[in-house]
């Protein structure tokens, strides 16, 4: 089960469902490419550094695209470009090293990335 499959992943379930991606079973993939999943596999904001964020955002993109495209019958997809957008946000705040920084070393990141990203709508 992916850690913190609760209300704490809800920007990117509200931006799944935006896109149309309704089902919790099509949400998976990608949550878990963002998220991890405890114990199999570990997501983008696991990121250690930043040059292991871009590695990971990289890698996630062909996977993240051809899902979206399948599942939604759109040409173009928008999710990895969500996620990819955030990049500099996550950099700062959710890498190991930034949460080092701050003295956070162990943290739910599900929970970081959602107070993140209510407090930059504030």
């Amino acid at each position: 089960m992916r850690q913190g499959s609760d209300a704490s992943d809800i920007s990117c379930q509200d931006k799944l469902r935006k896109l149309g991606i309704q089902q919790k079973q099509h949400q998976k993939v990608f949550l878990d490419t963002v998220f991890g999943k405890q114990g199999v596999c570990q997501g983008i904001l696991h990121a250690n550094t930043k040059d292991e964020l871009q590695e990971k955002l990289t890698a996630s993109r062909e996977l993240l695209e051809t899902e979206e495209t399948r599942t939604t019958g759109r040409k173009v997809p928008h999710f990895w470009q969500y996620v990819n957008s955030h990049k500099e946000m996550i950099e700062k705040c959710m890498v190991r090293d930034a949460r080092k920084r701050a003295g956070m070393h162990v943290i739910n990141l599900v929970h970081l990335f959602v107070v993140t990203q209510i407090s930059q709508r504030v």
